[in-house]
């Protein structure tokens, strides 16, 4: 029924919405360049200042900028000449050691209200402003009350039977909770790019080594070019030796048979040249020599 009465009544001024749209496309077009107009002469004398003001958009910065405002910053705040000693950086405590009054009041309350007040002056403040609202029916005393006092009183003995068990419980619990979700995946990620760093840092010192390595092969392919050009050079002269060699064998021979072959032609035609008679007076004659010497040699 509610809704039947709602689109009753909201569908009439929609349509007529729609109706002024149809009928009065003009007068739009001419409200909005009306508007347009309007827009670009309040623009106009703004226009003559945009040079005097910096602009409002992002200016696009490299990597190797990035990385260099990072290290001057750390330069300032982490260098050398930052005095950590005199001027350390501020740590923000995860606990604070507090200490409360009446369960509730914290002592350096107290402890402000001491110099003007002495040590009765937080109790006075406390109990002064209790009496003050109950005196003037600022907080009346009904039997909600007595139920806030006892409850508060409840809560103020657990907190001091059982306060320091459930802080340590949920010391641990939120510790717990902040390894899971920050800590372990911190140091695992830390752990993981230390090793993509060092491979990184392997790869660099091999890409770093290429030239070395390449440089060492080329010498030692150098080398065995050399050893192959010495070997070669030294076959080749062997070879020629060999063959030198074998040519001066070859003459020697020839030469050798060439004299043994005039040798014995001259003796064999000196042999065929004497006759037997000049044989039997060589050998007499031999004879005759040798007799002259043994007697020579007798005397």
């Amino acid at each position: 029924m509610l809704s039947t009465l709602a689109v009753k009544k909201l569908m009439p001024k929609a349509f007529s919405g729609v109706r002024v749209l149809s009928i009065t496309p003009c007068r739009q077009a001419a409200a909005v360049a009306q508007s347009s107009d309007a827009q670009v002469a309040k623009a106009q004398p703004l226009a003559q200042y945009e040079d005097l003001y910096p602009s409002s958009e992002n200016i696009p910065i490299s990597l190797e900028e990035k990385v260099a405002n990072w290290k001057r910053a750390n330069e300032i705040f982490f260098g050398p000449e930052r005095d950590l000693k005199n001027f350390p950086h501020p740590v923000m405590p995860v606990t604070v050691a507090e200490t409360y009054h009446f369960g509730i009041i914290p002592t350096r309350w107290f402890k402000a209200l001491y110099p003007k007040l002495g040590v009765s002056g937080g109790y006075t403040v406390t109990l002064g402003t209790i009496l003050f609202l109950l005196s003037k029916e600022l907080f009346v005393l009904t039997y909600e009350t007595i139920e806030l006092i006892a409850l508060f009183s409840i809560l103020n003995a657990v907190r001091w039977k059982w306060g320091d068990n459930i802080k340590n419980f949920l010391d641990r619990k939120q510790k717990e909770k902040m390894d899971f979700l920050y800590h372990t995946p911190l140091h695992e990620a830390t752990k993981g790019y230390k090793t993509e760093l060092t491979q990184i840092n392997t790869e660099i010192e091999r890409k770093e080594a290429i030239p070395t390595i390449f440089e060492a092969k080329r010498e030692q392919v150098d080398l065995q070019l050399e050893a192959e050009y010495r070997e070669r050079l030294a076959n080749v002269y062997a070879t020629v030796r060999n063959r030198l060699e074998y040519q001066a064998d070859l003459e020697h021979t020839v030469r050798s048979f060439e004299q043994t072959h005039m040798v014995n032609w001259i003796v064999n035609s000196v042999k065929k040249g004497i006759t037997p008679q000049q044989e039997k007076d060589s050998i007499a004659s031999c004879i005759r020599t040798l007799k002259g010497l043994s007697a020579t040699a007798s005397i």
